[in-house]
């Protein structure tokens, strides 16, 4: 039985590692997610500035026109010019609009602009907070505040977060880990469905061929199932593998290429500065015995953090045991169909706990330990997405995992005994349509 086994899985392993379609999707898909990244970030960076409004001041309140001028002159100017002057250069466009501050600003709440064109979302709300934040000064200023303590009051402040935990405390990037779990729970659900779609189509296939008419007499049913999924998702993994190990290299070459692109900065990440601190201390042998991280790209403040390897390990185990509960269902109807047309309309169930989680994802993300999220990330249909999660943005206790993978798994032993008996009825089963009655008639009938 292993070898008849083996051998499905050798074949259908060889025959999608081979496919143009593999080797095409393994190597432009992390090109085309860092391009999409990285394009919009230099297309803003070499655009930005380019498109300058002109915005005349008709003040009556002097005090706010100054500070606003001279916050940006480039965009702002004072004039005395009467208001049918100005709607005049307005629509010659030789402006591109004008604002009017009222004389009294202390109950102040709209000022009006007037433009020929809507203007642009963020054109209104540039203008929008360069008026919030001058007129607020000049009000502080009209109330006999001194400039200082001015200064003092408008300072911007950020929360910087430190982690405690059993090395000392460390730097918590929020943010950044909060991009990489949603990165990552959206691989899963990605990865799951286009490989369950893969088991359901490579079934369809060989049942319209009559391929499979041959094989049942060398394999039983189940056999033939659990050799086509453990195939397909040998190949899923390796791909994943591979594209971590793409991202391994490319964490070192593009940070280096970013440094070459104006407003780019690029800053090693603590082990780095850790490692050379060492190698001053000890030497080259000092150095040598490190093992520093690659240096860590910064963009606009974004800074890749240091994934942990219990991200890996979970990401990796959430793929394997998630593909393995659901693709045993896909297999199931791929069996009970002759036309992938017909397969859409059965696959519907299966799709909806695919897709919950998906949108309950930036739920989690916000609050990782709150309750809904701890309750959504032990249900085994959203476990393969939503731990990923969690695990990236906060600390997990080990025992949820562990529950996860318990959960996870008695789910997918009920979903292959529930597959292989769709499998066994259906994959010889040919010019009747089924419908899901029939096939919950099937699981719940006695052999």
């Amino acid at each position: 039985m292993k070898s008849k086994i083996f051998i499905i899985i050798r074949h259908e392993f060889l025959a999608k590692v081979k496919s143009k379609g593999f080797i095409l999707s393994t190597f432009l898909a992390p090109v085309g997610m860092m391009m999409l990244i990285v394009v919009p970030i230099v297309v803003a960076l070499l655009a930005s500035d380019t498109t300058k409004k002109s915005i005349a001041i008709v003040d009556q309140n002097t005090e706010v026109s100054k500070q606003l001028v001279h916050s940006d002159p480039s965009t702002y100017f004072n004039s005395t010019l009467s208001i049918d002057s100005l709607q005049s250069l307005v629509k010659e466009s030789k402006i591109d609009g004008y604002i009017v501050i009222p004389t009294t600003i202390d109950s102040l709440k709209t000022i009006q602009y007037f433009s020929n064109t809507a203007g642009s979302l963020t054109q209104v709300e540039s203008i929008e907070n360069s008026l919030e934040k001058t007129v607020r000064n000049v009000r502080m200023k009209q109330s006999g505040i001194d400039s200082t303590v001015l200064k003092d009051i408008n300072a911007k402040i950020t929360v910087d977060v430190k982690k405690i935990s059993t090395k000392g405390i460390e730097n918590y990037q929020t943010k950044e880990l909060a991009a990489i779990g949603y990165v990552a729970g959206m691989l899963i659900y990605i990865m799951i469905l286009l490989y369950g779609m893969y088991v359901s189509r490579g079934v369809i296939e060989e049942k319209a061929n009559r391929i499979v008419e041959v094989m049942a007499s060398s394999v039983t049913p189940f056999q033939l199932m659990l050799g086509k999924i453990i195939g397909i998702g040998s190949v899923g993994l390796f791909q994943i593998l591979l594209w971590i190990s793409m991202v391994l290299v490319l964490g070192i070459v593009i940070p280096l290429v970013l440094a070459l692109i104006p407003g780019m900065t690029v800053t090693p990440s603590p082990e780095m500065v850790s490692a050379l601190s060492q190698s001053k201390m000890q030497g080259m042998n000092g150095m040598m015995g490190a093992t520093p991280s690659v240096l860590t790209p910064s963009i606009g403040g974004f800074q890749i953090p240091t994934i942990s390897p219990l991200l890996v390990f979970v990401f990796l185990g959430n793929f394997v045991v998630g593909y393995f509960m659901y693709s045993s269902l896909f297999a199931g109807v791929g069996a009970a169909v002759d036309q992938e047309s017909d397969a859409q309309q059965l696959q519907g169930p299966i799709m909806i706990p695919i897709i919950i989680p998906v949108l309950l994802m930036m739920n989690v993300v916000m609050d990782p330990n709150g309750t809904m999220s701890v309750i959504l990330s032990l249900i085994p249909f959203f476990s393969p997405t939503l731990m990923v999660v969690r695990v990236a943005v906060s600390e997990v206790p080990v025992w949820q995992i562990i529950a996860s993978y318990v959960g996870m798994i008695a789910m997918f032993f009920v979903f292959v005994r529930a597959a292989a008996k769709i499998y066994r009825i259906g994959i010889l089963m040919y010019g009747k349509k089924v419908t899901l009655g029939e096939m919950f008639k099937w699981i719940f009938q006695k052999n």
